[in-house]
């Protein structure tokens, strides 16, 4: 009964880490201590509405294992 429960958990964490190691490969470090990044506004509005709908999607799965 909670195998659904593990694979949200688990899809969530796989997806938390592609975004963390997507944005540090993103980032690069030119003319010494420089950091130029390569993210355009709609990226980070996409990054957030995802993790908005992740976080909306993981509020109604608990809702539904409570009852």
């Amino acid at each position: 009964m909670s195998l659904p429960l593990v694979f949200l958990a688990y899809a969530i964490g796989a997806f938390v880490t592609a975004v963390v190691l997507y944005s540090f490969r993103g980032a690069s470090v030119s003319h010494g201590n420089t950091v130029s990044r390569h993210f355009e506004d709609y990226t980070r509005w996409a990054v957030v509405g995802t993790m908005g709908g992740l976080a909306g999607m993981l509020i109604v799965s608990t809702l539904f294992v409570r009852r």
